[in-house]
């Protein structure tokens, strides 16, 4: 399991070090969130708190609770049009590939 977490921890490193964001080091490790397609139960990938936060701000979620959010094309069009990064936008196009709508949530490891 040690091996997971440095291969996690090096996956964060280069993100952060590809978005310019160099003060990674600072953040909590033990902070990394996954996105997860709900019906294939099945990580998409790893995203930053600030493209969480973009979600939360932008998206509603079903309850208190609940960390799950919907997206369809629509939803996908105004996520950009609210500044909505590419990567995550591509994560999103990737997910409605042959479908209607993809239900996503995040999880924190």
């Amino acid at each position: 399991m040690k091996s997971a977490a440095v291969s996690d921890t090096i996956l964060i490193a280069l993100r952060y070090f590809r978005l310019g964001e160099f003060q990674w080091m600072d953040r909590a490790m033990d902070e990394i969130f996954y996105l997860i397609d709900s019906e294939k139960e099945e990580e998409m990938g790893i995203i930053t708190d600030d493209q969480v936060q973009f979600l939360i701000d932008n998206l509603a979620e079903e309850g208190v609770e609940d960390e799950e959010f919907y997206i369809d094309e629509d939803v996908l069009a105004f996520l950009a049009e609210n500044g909505c990064d590419e990567e995550l936008l591509s994560l999103f196009a990737e997910g409605l590939e042959g479908r209607t709508d993809l239900a996503i949530q995040y999880e924190v490891r």
